[in-house]
């Protein structure tokens, strides 16, 4: 299987530059997680700025989709921001998303 890639803007979600970088990067490492599970539409949250960055930066969660393409045999990643209800309890806003690859 190969990823290849298609338009990386697909979608309306706003993603800081460094973010977008950091998530992209990110997205090839768990990939490779994924692949071995053999699952063909896995979700995973990860933050758009790594732990070590410091404790004072502000982050946001997000939402990958890694999802295979049956119609056209390709891979794809697509992030979602993960946001926060008052009572703290957290939902995938799947109206935005941005596709990664």
């Amino acid at each position: 299987m190969t990823v290849d890639w298609i338009e990386k803007d697909v979608g309306d979600l706003h993603i800081p530059e460094f973010a977008h970088g950091f998530l992209l990067a990110i997205s090839y490492q768990i990939f490779d997680d994924v692949l071995e599970t053999g699952e063909l539409d896995d979700w995973q949250q990860v933050d758009d700025v790594p732990l070590y960055a410091g404790k004072n930066c502000p982050y946001k969660n997000y939402d990958l989709n890694f999802w295979y393409g049956e119609y056209d045999d390709k891979w794809y990643c697509t992030a979602y921001e993960v946001q926060y209800n008052e009572d703290g309890s957290a939902w995938t806003n799947t109206d935005e998303y941005k596709r990664l690859w």
